[in-house]
């Protein structure tokens, strides 16, 4: 007997938490604890691997890819230390159906699979009965608690939907309950205890809803939303919120925030409508008193990038919350101290805040630093390059429209020739690009070039996380102060 085998032979096996190889294809962020890739190959000097994280959503493909030398011993990869990458990738986009799919290979593919949000998936039978089932949607899971929230008052306590049973034993299909059935619209969601979690979905019956000649509530605008037939209710409102801080609305938003925590933000419109509006949304970080943790799952749910929000409107919005306190009869003591929370939050958030003194209180630029960025850059460029001298894969992406875009601007010419080598001109000029857009000067609108808008959230987020605080946050801060200085000049 023959056998014929390759040679040489490179291997990548999935690895769960038990330490034994799987067959499963499809798993989720909570799973990857403990799952391990196994690389291994009988070439006498060894191979390399790529390991590629690529997005899967409706606006286009974006990719992230990693490589690792494998030799006659086996190198165990875990998945785990990857998450935050490809939480960092999904939060580049709101769609809550986008996945990941990871491959392996050398020169040939030998290992895919994919990672989501979710474990289980919503399947309509018809108007009033659903099912839930795996991620692939061929087999029913019974192993699931549902529940149901009216959209137009989220202080209404939510309401179980019952599994349809047959003979004491779950089927995994539901059966709208009667309360649901008079009212609308309803989001459909897993309870915190399920353990399997699906994308909440949203139940408008077709029931007799009178519309008003004229919504003045996001709770109406809730009621009367719908994707086709009333989809700019809640947009309005969200622009009304903007310049009215008594607006019903930012308790409709408080209340989501309180009782609704555990479910992402991207299933709701309204928080939806607010990350697509500027002026409303850094309104929205001081009137909800919205802290680090809250302001990152924003960014990472939403595909909100803060350095968007210009600092005068941070300005703008700043000064609108110190007078709507002051009319609510705030004593002056405490005023100060609200303020002083309210401003240590946004250096976290923005990191052109932090260079820009009193501005924000003020609105004055004459105290802003204009700082010699013509000597400073250069130097701390070199340490960029040292820092990052063994690596000789920096990201690239978007590197040739933003060395340009640069090029055209009043900069010193030691600024616009600062990157020496075409793979560092992307890391090396987007802060500077980003603090243009800080400073309200331009957006991100000059980087699309045919490119979808969640390609370059995404490549933004990526570059931008390459070397955050060694390179781009303190370069991007010093620029921003640079700018707003110069253009009071």
């Amino acid at each position: 007997m023959r056998f014929r085998l390759p040679f040489p032979y490179h291997g990548a096996r999935l690895i769960g938490s038990d330490g034994t190889a799987t067959s499963r294809r499809d798993f989720t962020f909570a799973e990857l604890l403990g799952l391990r890739v196994a690389l291994s190959t009988s070439a006498s000097n060894g191979a390399e691997f790529c390991l590629q994280l690529e997005l899967n959503d409706r606006e286009g493909r974006c990719a992230r890819h990693y490589y690792i030398k494998a030799g006659h011993t086996p190198v165990l990869l875990s998945l785990f230390s990857y998450q935050a990458d490809m939480l960092q990738m999904l939060g580049a986009v709101n769609d809550q159906d986008a996945f990941l799919r990871v491959t392996v290979e050398t020169d040939q593919p030998l290992l895919n699979f994919r990672v989501r949000r979710y474990n289980g998936a919503l399947r309509w039978e018809d108007q009033s009965r659903f099912g839930i089932t795996g991620p692939s949607g061929t087999s029913s899971v019974t192993d699931v608690a549902v529940e149901a929230m009216l959209l137009a008052d989220p202080k209404q306590v939510p309401i179980n939907i019952s599994e349809i049973t047959s003979e004491g034993v779950g089927t995994g299909r539901f059966r709208m309950p009667a309360a649901m059935l008079s009212d609308s619209p309803w989001l459909i969601y897993p309870a915190t205890e399920s353990s399997t979690q699906f994308r909440p979905a949203l139940y408008a019956p077709e029931v007799a809803t009178s519309i008003p000649d004229q919504v003045r509530s996001l709770h109406t605008a809730a009621r009367v939303f719908h994707p086709v037939n009333q989809p700019e209710a809640i947009n309005v409102q969200i622009a009304d919120m903007a310049s009215d801080l008594d607006h019903s609305g930012w308790q409709y938003l408080a209340d989501l925030k309180q009782h609704y925590r555990h479910l992402p933000l991207s299933a709701f419109e309204a928080w939806l409508a607010l990350s697509r509006n500027p002026e409303a949304l850094a309104i929205g970080v001081f009137r909800l008193e919205l802290d680090e943790l809250f302001c990152q799952r924003i960014q990472d749910e939403l595909a909100v990038i803060w350095e968007c929000i210009p600092l005068p409107r941070w300005m703008g919005a700043y000064a609108q919350f110190r007078e709507w306190l002051i009319r609510q009869g705030v004593p002056a003591v405490l005023l100060e101290s609200v303020l002083k929370n309210r401003q240590a939050v946004l250096p976290a958030v923005v990191s052109g805040v932090k260079e820009v003194g009193d501005y924000l209180e003020t609105g004055n630029a004459n105290n802003l630093r204009k700082l010699p960025i013509e000597i400073i850059l250069p130097g701390w460029y070199q340490q960029l390059r040292r820092t990052h001298e063994a690596n000789n894969r920096w990201p690239t992406d978007l590197g040739f429209l933003l060395k340009e875009w640069i090029r055209r601007q009043p900069l010193p010419r030691a600024v616009m020739s600062l990157s020496v080598v075409d793979f560092s001109d992307a890391v090396t000029f987007l802060p500077i690009f980003m603090a243009f857009v800080t400073a309200g000067q331009t957006t991100i609108d000059e980087l699309k070039a045919n490119r979808s808008r969640s390609y370059v959230r995404f490549a933004i987020k990526m570059l931008s996380d390459f070397d955050k605080d060694g390179w781009y946050t303190p370069v991007h801060s010093m620029m921003v102060s640079y700018l707003l200085a110069a253009a009071k000049a």
